[in-house]
């Protein structure tokens, strides 16, 4: 019986053994803690959930001994959770053994392909309705009138216009996805990407009496990106400046740039890159959408502009495929301020593009074990993996834990040294004069 409740413990699944009186004859950890379940194996199925479906199944399976599946949602306080799950006789006394699938991820991805296809059928239909409206009024009252023509000509040209602009869009968004995976590894100056990007919007700006000023530095870090791509993260956030901040008093839109000697969340150097408008602020309960599919902050007037609600969505996408992201801050009223963080190029980046993030995480380098730790070292050694989760880290000796790795992380004569974290478990030490050594990986 040990064998068997080391079995049932090693299936991911949560899993019952339901008696053929209905009630729990084993269960495992897993099922223990989604059911809340008391060691003594003795409850009746009734009391642990009364889900008809469930239940119904169950008995089916029971009595005609054949596997029977059905769905379970589980709702919590913090929202519901859906299993399939999967009922298969065992022997007809033994009873039925019934395991809960989590499928809840793949119910999200169900519902987010519904909603894309209704969103883009929705976004088309209202183009080719008013398309189809204005051929019939050429067909029939406006046959013989040539100001007509020309008025309802105009009309289709923009509406095709805006179903090019979508299906672009959709496009772009899907290349950006197909190449997530693929991380950049052209250095680029982000310099030339601003100014390229300003081009492109220069008359857009003149047109709508915005002020534009910028404080990229020609000498900045270069960043591992793709330039075209870049450009485009930066055409749609000044376009989304200039149309957002060209209804307040004095429209302006600035970009500020500034190094980070090491960002807690990318755990590099970095640069962020923020572009600021003046416009009327974005309600603090709707930031986190923006980067939804379709999602737009002002529906009609951004439709009436030709906003496919997809520009804000290729950011965050192109932004992740260069291991960056993007902050959003806003004060209504005050105006909005997108922050491009991107790592700026050094052995670390050059190593993660190489082998990949997942490889680059797993390298482990840990105190030696064959020692014993005073209590210093290992608080030390603990609150080094809190403050800096991804990285490989190491036995340190001197309490200036933070500030020597930023050193090491942020200063450019530092980074040969991280050309050994090849190795897996090289062992780093930092000594009490704060100067950095490279221990002989092979030693104990």
């Amino acid at each position: 019986m040990t064998e068997f409740n080391h079995i049932l413990n090693a299936l991911p699944w949560p899993s019952l053994l339901v008696r053929p009186d209905l009630r729990v004859g084993k269960f495992n950890s897993a099922a223990q803690s989604m059911f809340g379940l008391d060691r003594d194996p003795t409850t009746s199925l009734v009391n642990i959930m009364r889900h008809p479906s469930v239940l119904q199944a169950v008995d089916v399976s029971l009595n005609s001994q054949i596997e029977q599946k059905t769905r379970y949602v589980q709702r919590q306080i913090e929202g519901e959770t859906v299993f399939k799950v999967h009922i298969r006789p065992v022997d007809p006394t033994a009873g039925v053994m019934v395991c809960f699938e989590n499928i809840q991820a793949a119910e999200l991805l169900n519902q987010q392909r519904r909603d894309f296809v209704a969103n883009v059928s929705h976004e088309l239909r209202s183009p080719l309705t008013v398309m189809i409206g204005v051929l019939e009024t050429l067909q029939g009252p406006a046959k013989a009138d040539p100001l007509a023509q020309e008025t309802f000509l105009g009309i289709m040209a923009t509406e095709a216009d805006r179903m090019r602009v979508l299906i672009e869009d959709l496009l772009a968004l899907s290349q950006v996805e197909d190449g997530q995976r693929q991380r950049p590894q052209t250095e680029i100056s982000i310099t030339a990407v601003i100014a390229q990007a300003y081009g492109h919007v220069e008359q857009a700006m003149q047109v709508a009496g915005v002020q534009f000023t910028s404080s990229a530095a020609a000498a900045l870090p270069p960043v591992l990106g793709d330039h075209t791509q870049l450009v485009q993260v930066f055409v749609n956030l000044l376009e989304n400046a200039i149309f957002y901040g060209a209804g307040s008093q004095s429209p302006r839109v600035q970009i500020d740039v500034e190094i980070v000697e090491f960002d807690l969340e990318l755990h590099t150097p970095v640069l962020r890159i923020c572009v600021s408008d003046t416009g009327p602020g974005i309600p603090a309960h709707l930031v986190p959408r923006l980067t939804e599919r379709f999602f737009r902050v002002d529906g009609h007037r951004s439709l009436n502009a030709g906003g496919t609600g997809l520009g804000l969505a290729i950011v965050k996408h192109i932004l992740q495929r260069h291991r960056g992201r993007l902050d959003v801050s806003s004060v209504e009223g005050s105006g909005t301020t997108f922050s491009v963080v991107l790592p700026i190029v050094s052995i670390v980046t050059k190593l993660v593009t190489r082998i990949g993030y997942d490889v680059f995480r797993s390298i482990l380098i840990s105190p030696h074990q064959d020692r014993a730790q005073s209590t210093s070292e290992k608080t030390l050694c603990q609150s080094q993996k809190q403050l800096f989760p991804r990285l490989p880290f190491v036995r340190l000796r001197v309490p200036h834990t933070r500030a020597i790795m930023c050193k090491l992380l942020a200063r450019p004569q530092y980074y040969p040294m991280l050309q050994l974290l090849q190795k897996p478990l090289v062992k780093i030490l930092i000594f009490q004069h704060q100067s950095l050594n490279l221990a002989d990986p092979h030693q104990g």
